[in-house]
C-alpha cells in the first residue's frame, strides 16, 4: 500500500510529516527526493538537479535545515545542482560511490566527501538509511533503503524503474552487474516502496511486491533472459 502522497499521477513535493518527499524536476523528468527527520528537522537531498531551490523553499517554510547530499550515481542529470548547493551550503556532507566520483571530481572539494560502502548505514536523526551497492547502469550506483516511521522506502536511482530497469549501454554499464543488482533487490522486503530516478510511466511510485509481478527485468531468471528483453 502506497502512502497518499506517493500514490498520485504527479509528484506532490513537500508533504508535512513524511519521511520522503518527491519532486519532478527538469526536462528529463527526474525525480529529486528529500529524506527528512521530523524529530531533528534535518533534511537530506538526493540527486539534486539545477532546480533544487524549488525544494528549498518548502523545507525552510516548515522549519527544516539541509544537512547532507546523497547521490545514487553521477550522470549529469542527477548532479546538476551540486555547484549551487555548495554555494549556498558550504562543506555539506556528500555521500556517493567511489567508482562514480571521477565524473564530478571538480565539485568534490566543496563538500565533505564520504565514499560509500555496501550496506553502510547513514543515520539521519531517527531515520535509518542503508546504502545498497547496485552497479549495472553505472559502476558506483547505490540504492538507498530508508526506514521511515510508517513505511520502508527504496530509492532506486536509475537501477530500477517502475516496470523497467536502467540502461547498460553507457560507459561503465554492465548487463552482468545489473543482473546481480536486480537479484539483490529481489531479496529485499516486499513492502518496500519503490521510488525511481525518473517519471517514465504514469505512476510516481510502486512497491517491490508489485514490481516482482510486473517488472520484466526484475523477473528475469537469467542473464540471457535479461539481455533478451527489448
Amino acid at each position: 500500500m502506497l502512502p497518499d502522497h506517493l500514490s498520485q499521477a504527479q509528484a506532490l513535493g513537500w508533504t508535512r510529516g513524511a519521511n520522503v518527499h518527491q519532486y519532478e524536476l527538469g526536462r528529463l523528468k527526474n525525480f529529486v527526493y528529500l529524506i527528512a527527520c521530523p524529530e531533528t528537522h534535518e533534511v537530506w537531498i538526493v540527486d539534486p538537479r539545477e532546480e533544487w531551490k524549488t525544494c528549498e523553499n518548502d523545507w525552510i517554510q516548515d522549519g527544516y535545515r539541509l544537512s547532507g547530499v546523497l547521490l545514487t550515481h553521477t550522470h549529469h542529470d542527477h548532479v546538476g545542482g551540486l555547484a549551487t548547493i555548495a554555494d549556498a551550503y558550504p562543506k555539506l556532507p556528500l555521500y556517493l560511490g567511489r567508482e562514480d566520483a571521477a565524473r564530478i571530481e571538480r565539485s568534490l572539494s566543496r563538500f565533505q566527501v564520504n565514499y560509500l560502502e555496501d550496506q553502510q548505514n547513514i543515520p539521519l536523526g531517527t531515520v535509518a538509511i542503508t546504502a545498497v551497492h547496485t552497479p549495472g547502469h553505472s559502476p558506483g550506483e547505490y540504492c538507498y533503503l530508508v526506514e521511515g516511521s510508517a513505511h520502508r522506502y527504496l530509492l532506486t536511482g536509475d537501477t530500477l524503474f517502475i516496470r523497467d530497469s536502467g540502461r547498460t549501454d553507457l560507459p561503465g554499464g554492465s548487463d552482468e552487474d545489473l543482473f546481480l543488482s536486480l537479484n539483490r533487490i529481489r531479496l529485499l522486503p516486499t513492502d518496500c516502496i519503490i521510488l525511481p530516478g525518473h517519471h517514465y510511466v504514469s505512476e510516481c511510485a510502486s512497491t517491490l511486491a508489485r514490481e516482482l509481478e510486473t517488472n520484466a527485468p526484475l523477473r528475469a531468471p537469467s542473464l540471457e533472459a535479461l539481455k533478451a528483453i527489448p
